[in-house]
């Protein structure tokens, strides 16, 4: 266990401790909107969120900034898995372009099979692109592609 900030310590899995009241107590985490586990400290009178993998990384690999432009990738594209082994900084397109990576819960447009004249013949007949998406699993933005021929 190493300590982060404050009265804040990460274990190399990425539970966090805190020591604020005179024990070791462990928090509880919660997982957000993209899957990732997360936790709110008080640091400096205000609450803040932070996302297991970046205290396991900034704890165990190396101080960072994210002011470079670079991300936390998991290696392995379990977002539950944060031990320091299956982290590594990288472009964000890299980092999309993992074979296990889904973008926000869904599949990456250019695995999906979609029928281009299904989509349109639903547009035709006023569908939003927003509930052709949620049926399809996939983006606004793919639908959208696909209606105006950018993406075959």
């Amino acid at each position: 266990m190493r300590k982060f900030i404050d009265d804040y310590f990460v274990t190399d899995t990425g539970d966090v401790y805190s020591t604020k009241y005179g024990k070791l107590k462990k928090l509880k985490y919660y997982i957000n909107s993209k899957g990732y586990i997360m936790y709110r400290l008080c640091v400096k009178g205000k609450v803040k969120q932070y996302s297991a993998h970046h205290l396991v990384y900034y704890c165990y690999v190396s101080t960072f900034d994210t002011k470079d432009g670079l991300v936390i990738d998991h290696i392995d594209g379990n977002k539950k898995n944060n031990t320091p082994e299956n982290l590594r900084r990288v472009t964000n397109r890299v980092n999309c372009n993992n074979p296990n990576t889904k973008v926000y819960g869904r599949t990456p447009s250019n695995k999906l099979n979609l029928d281009v004249d299904y989509i349109k013949s639903q547009v035709r007949l006023g569908r939003s692109f927003n509930s052709l998406a949620r049926e399809l699993g996939c983006s606004r933005g793919t639908i959208k592609n696909r209606v105006y021929g950018e993406v075959v």
